[in-house]
């Protein structure tokens, strides 16, 4: 699949990569490619903390030639510029640009459970006359 420049702002979405379907950035609006005169942006909007994915076992795909900027994370959510959940074989990743905002903080856990009582200790040994 091959996927023309666009401006500043990008694609506000994330991309969901699929088996076996490579995905090209950098080209003109006349199909030329050059992918420093010609970028392709990936900037998934607000919410959204993964510029590019893809489902285990994904396999045989390329992607090549992207800008992939995610925002800040907000709420305890985590960050990610790509994030491929056990990939298989064939997978590239080549030619790209990856800028990714932070994560925030995690929520505070909450309270654990008390513990049981101890066992009974032994017994301790008596001191040598003359010492306390």
């Amino acid at each position: 699949m091959y996927v023309r420049e666009n401006s500043v702002t990008g694609y506000a979405e994330g991309v969901t990569l699929r088996p076996q379907v490579s995905v090209y950035g950098g080209y003109s609006s006349d199909w030329l490619r050059d992918i420093a005169l010609y970028p392709t942006r990936i900037k998934p909007a607000l919410g959204t903390f993964q510029g590019v994915g893809g489902a285990p076992g994904l396999a045989n795909v390329t992607l090549d030639g992207f800008v992939i900027q995610t925002l800040n994370a907000t709420n305890g959510a985590s960050n990610y510029g790509i994030f491929l959940n056990q990939p298989s074989a064939g997978v590239v990743l080549s030619n790209n640009v990856i800028t990714v905002g932070t994560g925030s903080n995690a929520f505070s856990g909450s309270s654990g459970f008390a513990g049981g009582n101890g066992a009974q200790g032994l017994s301790g040994a008596t001191a040598p006359s003359g010492e306390r």
